[in-house]
Formats: C-alpha cells, sequence, structure tokens
C-alpha cells in the first residue's frame, strides 16, 4: 500500500477506533454501576449502639437479633460502647443465653448458658487438630487445648487443659477485674470426671479460697507432682495490660486493643511473647 492510499483511509481507521474505545468504556461504566448496586462497605461507620448496618434487599441478615458494642464486658456479663473501632462485637441475648461475634471473626461465635447452679459457663475447643501432634517448635504456637469457664460475681473461673501427644497440661485461673490466680493441678486428681465440670471447678476456687493449705500439702503420684500457685496483680495502662508477679518476677504483656479485656481471653496465652518475663 502507498502512502497516498494509506492517508485515504486512515480517518476511517481513527473512526473505527473511537467507536471501539466508546462501546468497551460504556460497557465498564453498567459493569461499575452493576458492582456498585451489590457492594456493602466493610469500613466501620459510626453507629448508634444496638443498631445493625442495613441490608441489601434479598440479602439475609447474618446478624438478625443481635446488638453491636465495642466491647463484652464478662466479669457483667453484656456488651459496652459504642462500636467506633474494629474490632468490635455483635451480641444476642435472651433469658439463659448469650452469643457474642467478634467483627474480625465471624466465623467463631462464643456461647454462654445460664447453668441450674445460676452461673455462666462456656466450653471452648482451641485447635483441637493438633491433639495429637507432637510439639514441633518453641514460640507463640499453641498446641490443641480446651477451657472450660463460670462467670458469675464479678469473677471468671477457668479450667483448662492442654493436649500434647498423651499428655495433659492442666491448669485452672481465677480471674478478677484487678487480680489473676493461676493454680497447675495434679493431673490424676484434678478435674478427672468430667460430667460435672461446672460443680468441679467451683468447689476447686472453695477450696482455693478456705483450703489453701490442702490444696499445697496434696501430691500425685509422683512426689513432685504438686499443685503450683502463682498470684499476678493486674495493671491497665493505655496500651497494656500487664499481669505483674506478686510473689515472683514474672510479667506478663498484653496488647490492648478495641476489645479491651475480653480482647485477650481465655487464660493468658495472648501475651506478648518478647517483652514478657516468664522466669
Amino acid at each position: 500500500m502507498s502512502n497516498k492510499n494509506f492517508t485515504r483511509l486512515s480517518p476511517t481507521c481513527t473512526k473505527t477506533v473511537v467507536v471501539v474505545l466508546i462501546a468497551l468504556w460504556c460497557t465498564s461504566v453498567m459493569n461499575l454501576i452493576a458492582a456498585e448496586g451489590n457492594f456493602v462497605n466493610p469500613c466501620v461507620k459510626d453507629v448508634k449502639q444496638g443498631k445493625l448496618d442495613k441490608q441489601s434487599k434479598g440479602v439475609a441478615d447474618p446478624f438478625k437479633g443481635y446488638q453491636r458494642y465495642q466491647t463484652f464486658n464478662e466479669f457483667k456479663m453484656r456488651g459496652e460502647g459504642r462500636p467506633l473501632r474494629k474490632p468490635f462485637v455483635y451480641v444476642k441475648r435472651t433469658a439463659n443465653r448469650i452469643d457474642v461475634v467478634p467483627s474480625d471473626d465471624p466465623t467463631s461465635p462464643k456461647h454462654y448458658v445460664r447453668t441450674k447452679e445460676n452461673v455462666w459457663y462456656q466450653h471452648l475447643e482451641l485447635e483441637m487438630y493438633k491433639i495429637n501432634a507432637p510439639i514441633t517448635k518453641s514460640g507463640p504456637d499453641w498446641p490443641a487445648r480446651t477451657y472450660d469457664r463460670v462467670i458469675y460475681n464479678d469473677t471468671i473461673l477457668e479450667y483448662s487443659c492442654i493436649y500434647i501427644e498423651e499428655t495433659r497440661f492442666k491448669t485452672f485461673y481465677i480471674k478478677t477485674p484487678k487480680s489473676c490466680v493461676m493454680m497447675g493441678l495434679i493431673h490424676e486428681k484434678d478435674f478427672v470426671d468430667k460430667t460435672n465440670i461446672i460443680s468441679e471447678i467451683l468447689k476447686m476456687k472453695t477450696m482455693f479460697v478456705h483450703h489453701k493449705d490442702i490444696l499445697l500439702k496434696q501430691r500425685g503420684q509422683a512426689g513432685f507432682d504438686k499443685r503450683l500457685i502463682e498470684r499476678y496483680d493486674i495493671k491497665v495502662t493505655p496500651k497494656n495490660y500487664i499481669y505483674k508477679g506478686v510473689d515472683n518476677k514474672k510479667k506478663y504483656l498484653f496488647e490492648r486493643n478495641s476489645l479491651g479485656f475480653y480482647g485477650i481471653q481465655p487464660g493468658i496465652e495472648k501475651y506478648d511473647w518478647i517483652n514478657s518475663v516468664r522466669h
């Protein structure tokens, strides 16, 4: 093709290209508008306490009946604060059951039930797929574990069992807003009857308060297998919760986020491994 013929055809080619570009632009705009109709803004907005985000028509609301709060106060067993920061919690309450769903982990709701003893009870199973796996490294990699928790009178009682191959490590916690007691248990004596777990938890707390000397004297099959008790005062700073040992120099640091004390439960496993003093 000569340069002369090329010059004569170029306006037609140019027109064709422009038409194609306009068609592509229109298609993109229509797709964007269609997508916008189904888009849900994931950002947390400053909403009134107890109000849920409006759902798109035809979309089921997974949190229907829930109210939104900044955190859940386990000592008072109630949601607290306007949900101004992420994460926050969804809370649904009936007379004998409370469901709490963290906004950053909606697939892991936490359930509490009121028992015949008129206490709140919660059972947690964490990473149970590791139950028969050996420990292959150190650091903040927790093995399979369960927690049975009883809450009443501004006190949280926790029985924790850690599973490492065939071995079970048992620990008992007594938590208040200002203190924490951590008790290492005797494997073959403590919490053997799992059918009466709530009664066993309440009994252990009573023994600690009124018969601590008996708890400390008892031994397991091996002479060195005994209960060990550590007491901690809890200090709150703008950035941390600090568990400071009363009878030792141990210190556990926990990062304080928008969920407050609820955000570092259960046990003491969410402490800062680098900046804490554990010996």
